[in-house]
């Protein structure tokens, strides 16, 4: 699959948040699997950055009386966005592994919007149903989809 650094970037957090909890074992070991493929890739874009901040855009900082902390001079910092910003439009191959959305317990919505490449697409099947308002069972509900609990209204 074709990512770009961006999309990995944001997706680390995203990735890390769905690692802390627990899943059947082919779901964890789709998640930590992503994360063991993507992270050379985000290690490579930091060390890159750093290195522009470090040499040429940025500053050292010392609070606290820590050498070694870097930050983008505002007089500076246009250069680095129009140097950065085509390096995180950079595509990488990489073997994603995907997960049905619907084995997940929960995702936030910023989540699901870092991590949207990562999940399987509704069937045309799936679509179909839903769109015709039938019931699907967790196994055919698509993606994304919310089904709301049959209830039984009594009259008073």
């Amino acid at each position: 699959m074709k990512l770009k650094l961006s999309q990995i970037i944001n997706a680390r957090d995203a990735l890390t948040r769905l690692a802390s909890e627990k899943y059947p074992a082919h779901i964890a070991y789709r998640i930590q699997r992503n994360i063991r493929t993507l992270e050379p890739e985000a290690s490579s874009y930091y060390k890159t950055r750093d290195g522009l901040i470090k040499d040429k855009y940025g500053a050292e900082l010392n609070p606290e009386g820590q050498p070694g902390v870097y930050t983008v001079l505002p007089e500076k910092a246009a250069d680095f966005m129009a140097e950065i910003n085509p390096l995180l439009d950079e595509q990488v191959d990489v073997a994603i592994m995907t997960i049905d959305l619907n084995d997940l317990h929960e995702i936030s919505p910023l989540d699901l919007m870092a991590l949207e490449w990562m999940f399987n697409e509704p069937s045309p099947d799936q679509e179909q149903k839903q769109d015709q308002g039938q019931n699907l069972s967790s196994e055919e509900a698509p993606a994304g989809t919310y089904r709301q609990p049959h209830r039984v209204r009594r009259n008073r």
